[in-house]
């Protein structure tokens, strides 16, 4: 089993990349 530790750092990069699709789609929409 993976560590929590491990899993928080996973879950904290999906944000990212969440947020960071969120803002590309902003960006492209207000082309």
């Amino acid at each position: 089993m993976q560590s929590s530790t491990e899993q928080a750092q996973e879950l904290t990069a999906v944000i990212l990349t969440l947020n960071e699709a969120d803002h590309i789609q902003d960006c492209i929409q207000s082309l």
